[in-house]
């Protein structure tokens, strides 16, 4: 499974199958005195090559699409969230790049909550420092996050 960045261009970058997971919008509700509540959409973008017509997309592309949704809703991550909420159906992109290479995307929208107090000052100069941080090094070779996904082989009885 390789990954991408949804906002680059289409012909550097795609190699199937492909995820890439997105914070495509941010909402913010104020709670009580310097508490909010944050309200993110996350994206999950998939591309799929070899499809082989209308049967490949409802044997082998369609059930993918639903197991991504399946795995994803309702789970917390192991993080203090509101459980993953598909926000409507998966949604096919178009593309003319993704058409010539022969190539299927779906997105599928997420939503979720958190609540979370005003930062200290300490706080804040430590975000906008790694944040800076991040932006003058973008040019560097080494990775600045990795996440792993593994999942554990069923027991057989």
């Amino acid at each position: 499974m390789h990954e991408f960045d949804i906002g680059l261009d289409f012909e550097d970058i795609l190699k199937t199958p492909a995820v890439s997971v997105t914070t495509e919008q941010i909402g913010l509700r104020h709670i009580v005195d310097m508490s909010f509540e944050i309200r993110p959409r996350l994206t999950v973008y998939m591309v799929f090559k070899n499809v082989g017509g209308p049967k490949g997309r409802r044997v082998g592309l369609y059930p993918m699409v639903l197991g991504v949704v399946g795995i994803l809703a309702g789970q917390c991550l192991g993080l203090e969230i509101d459980p993953l909420m598909p926000e409507r159906s998966a949604q096919e992109i178009f593309h003319k790049n993704l058409k010539e290479k022969g190539l299927l995307a779906y997105k599928v929208d997420f939503s979720t909550s958190f609540d979370i107090d005003r930062f200290d000052d300490e706080d804040l100069q430590r975000l906008i420092s790694t944040s800076l941080q991040y932006y003058m090094n973008r040019e560097s070779e080494t990775a600045d996050l990795t996440d792993i996904v593994t999942f554990e082989e069923p027991m057989d009885d």
